[in-house]
């Protein structure tokens, strides 16, 4: 009851985060630093609290301040973890989460993280993602997450039977969990003639850098501009012109309408699909 008490400041604000008043549990977690400016437990919870908030920039202060105070804090290290990866800046988040597995060999979500992490670093090494998950899921193996990361990582694979188990393992556990909801849609999905096609082609599309994304939507409206004006200059070929923009025309329509017509022909076999965000 004492109002000069980091600890009871703390307590409040965890109890009030859980409530989700996140206003709130600010407000006590601010107290908490103020009377404990050396106290890494008030950052560490400042951090939480403004992570959860989404006031990510402020959260990273509190999460290096914390750091700074005690850089053998693992807890600590997997929060900033989660939040660089969350910012995607993933080659940093994964660092912390390396950083969080190597002063707490044992704690599950480090390295479920960890998989996580790698789908962004090493697209194509499918298989050190996997063990990193494996790793995850032998630790705790009634972590729903975990499981939702595994199916991801199928998926990306192109292993869709498989992804699907672990989609529905993972569902078993948390039946709302929105990863393994979206993964599963996707995987059902992909048994569709229309949509297997968009999904490799997304699949295909993670896996590349945002820049190497850009110049490949970029160089396709170049090539096709250039074949269109290039094949209308000729009578022979001015037909040939207008096929070449339709289809172009064409492939954009089925990349924006190839998930909702799926989903609207399969829903009479899966309800569920309707309220699918895929």
């Amino acid at each position: 009851d004492d109002p000069q008490s980091v600890v009871a400041h703390l307590v409040l604000s965890q109890v009030l985060l859980a409530a989700e008043e996140r206003e709130a549990a600010q407000a006590a977690a601010d107290e908490a630093v103020r009377l404990g400016p050396d106290d890494e437990r008030a950052h560490r919870q400042r951090a939480r609290v403004l992570f959860a908030r989404g006031r990510f920039a402020d959260a990273e202060a509190s999460a290096l301040e914390v750091l700074a105070l005690d850089p053998e804090d693992a807890d600590t290290h997997l929060l900033y973890a989660r939040l660089l990866g969350v910012c995607e800046r993933f080659p940093r988040a994964l660092a912390a989460a390396e950083s969080a597995i190597d002063l707490d060999p044992d704690e599950p979500e480090a390295h479920q993280l960890r998989a996580y992490l790698l789908l962004h670093t090493s697209p194509r090494d499918w298989t050190v993602s996997e063990e990193a998950v494996r790793r995850s899921l032998s630790l705790d193996p009634e972590d729903a997450d975990a499981h939702a990361v595994l199916g991801v990582i199928r998926l990306r694979a192109g292993r869709m039977a498989a992804a699907e188990s672990a989609f529905r393992a993972s569902l078993v556990i948390d039946p709302g969990n929105a990863l393994a909801l979206r993964g599963l849609a996707e995987a059902v999905m992909s048994s569709s003639w229309l949509y297997r096609p968009f999904l490799r082609y997304s699949l295909w599309m993670e896996r590349a850098s945002p820049g190497m994304r850009m110049a490949m939507v970029a160089g396709a409206w170049v090539v096709v501009s250039g074949m269109t004006v290039v094949l209308s200059g000729n009578p022979a070929t001015s037909s040939a012109a207008s096929g070449v923009g339709y289809a172009y025309i064409g492939f954009c329509l089925y990349t924006w309408f190839a998930a909702p017509i799926t989903r609207f022909l399969l829903a009479r076999r899966y309800p569920w699909l309707r309220d699918a965000h895929v």
